[in-house]
């Protein structure tokens, strides 16, 4: 995921990492982001963001960024969403089998 806005600069000492956080105060989870220049930085959507399955695909989980500080607070209050789709699986392919190459 990609943010944009401005004023995204890596801390010189190294320890105000900033973070990025899906879902609920109650129920979320925080990665790390990168600073690719003044006025973007990326984060790497997280795996098993709703611990529970939602009533409905696709899920919108609420999106916050905590810029410095030790305890990364405060955390951004936006309305931003984050969409997270259902995982597609495959129930049948066909045909069953196919042929390769030349039969002698």
């Amino acid at each position: 995921m990609i943010i944009q806005g401005k004023g995204f600069v890596e801390s010189e000492s190294g320890s105000d990492m900033p973070r990025c956080r899906f879902g609920t105060p109650a129920n979320y989870v925080i990665v790390e982001a990168d600073i690719l220049s003044y006025t973007r930085m990326a984060c790497r959507t997280p795996e098993g963001v709703a611990a529970t399955k939602p009533v409905s695909w696709p899920a919108d989980v609420p999106f916050s960024l905590a810029l410095v500080s030790d305890s990364f607070e405060p955390w951004t209050q936006t309305s931003h969403k984050f969409r997270f789709y259902q995982q597609p699986a495959i129930t049948r392919i066909e045909p069953e089998k196919v042929t390769v190459g030349l039969i002698s």
